[in-house]
Formats: C-alpha cells, structure tokens, sequence
C-alpha cells in the first residue's frame, strides 16, 4: 500500500458515509461539534487537499490561504464531485518538493514560516486532519444521526488499529 492507497481510502470512507446524508443531515448545526455542522467539517477537511492540490501548481502550499467555498458545504452532489476529482488529482500526483508557508498568530508577535516539504509529506498531513475531522463527525453522527453507519476505523489513527489488533 501506497501513501496514495491510504488518502483515498480515507476519501472512500467519507464518500461512503456522505451518501447516507440528506441535505438537511449535511446541514444541521450538531451541538457537540459546537453548532457546526457535518458539511462544514467535511469542506474543512477538502479544502486542506484543493490546498494541496493548487500548491502543487505553484510549488507552495499555504493552508491559511485557503479559499471557502461554501458550495462545499452545503451541496452533497457537488461535495461528493470534489472527492472524486481529489481522489483523481492524489492518484495521478507525482512527490515534487514544496515549500510549506503559513503564519502563526499572536497578538503581539505573529510568525510567518516558509519551510521545505515534498508531496507525499503534505499528503502525509491531509491524512492526518482528515482522521481527526472525521473522528469528530463520527461523534456527530453517533449523537444525532445514529441512522448513519460507517466502517469501524472511521475516524481512526492508524496506529490506533495496529495497536488495537495486536492487543
């Protein structure tokens, strides 16, 4: 298995679960996501990988720059289009080096970064925030959609399941 393999299972995996939403499901502020709803999670989490995605482009990828775009959010049949077209851009994406570049913010210092990564880092990251957004919908889902099903890893580090099968 490839690091490609892995982001989009884990594409696959929120694919699956999105299909078993209505609109009004996408939609819903959850209370224990503190009001946010599962189509703003999932537009978190696809914004970081079109972030990628443009970053290749130009060689460096800055997640605070990101575009919003609402439509993710809100329309299923559009969401559902932005996996399958990040599914695609991951599986034909060749390890070119980048230059990761962001800011971190304090009231009286802010810190603006630029440093050197490749693809498969970033993707190694996009992975990363991928589960935990997903583990956070996973809650939602149990809380207030109980109806939804998913595979027992959503929302799962890795080393979670290796280590919950060696146990």
């Amino acid at each position: 298995m490839t690091i490609k393999v892995v982001a989009i299972n884990l594409l696959n995996q929120l694919s699956d679960a999105l299909e078993q939403l209505d609109r009004r499901t996408f939609q819903f502020p959850v209370e224990i996501l503190g009001n946010s709803t599962i189509g703003q999670h999932v537009r978190h989490t696809l914004e970081f990988f079109i972030c990628l995605q443009s970053g290749l482009k130009n060689q460096t990828v800055n997640y605070d720059s990101r575009a919003r775009d609402l439509r993710i959010e809100e329309d299923l049949d559009f969401c559902q289009a932005v996996i399958e077209d990040l599914k695609s851009f991951i599986d034909a994406a060749e390890n070119t080096p980048l230059t990761l570049a962001g800011e971190y913010l304090n009231e009286n210092d802010p810190l603006s970064f630029s440093l050197s990564s490749c693809f498969e880092r970033e993707l190694a990251y996009n992975i990363e925030h991928t589960v935990h957004h997903m583990a956070m919908i996973r809650v939602a889902f149990r809380s207030a959609f109980p109806q939804v099903k998913v595979a027992d890893n959503f929302g799962v580090a890795s080393s979670t399941v290796a280590h919950q099968k060696s146990e």
